[in-house]
């Protein structure tokens, strides 16, 4: 499965049936493979929430995170991006 081999040594299985992880997980794999880069939209959980806690520590452990950007915005049409790491 792509979400083990893109988050190795996390164990929980949380995320597991979430669409948004599946693509971040093949985009990871994919990356690796090619020394390439990976751009994401996450849903604001994913930067926060507790469950998530062990992917992120294995995104920021295992990755070369460049930036972060965060958006306060409810939808496309007002996203005004900010840096916020």
């Amino acid at each position: 499965m792509a979400l083990d081999a893109a988050f190795v040594g996390v164990q929980s299985r949380h995320g597991v049936r979430r669409l948004e992880m599946a693509f971040l997980a093949r985009a990871l794999v994919e990356a690796r493979k090619r020394q390439g880069l990976v751009a994401m939209l996450m849903p604001s959980p994913f930067a926060s929430g507790v469950l998530y806690g062990p992917h992120r520590r294995a995104l920021l452990a295992q990755y070369g995170v460049v930036k972060v950007i965060r958006s306060r915005a409810r939808g496309f049409g007002t996203l005004r991006p900010r840096q916020c790491c």
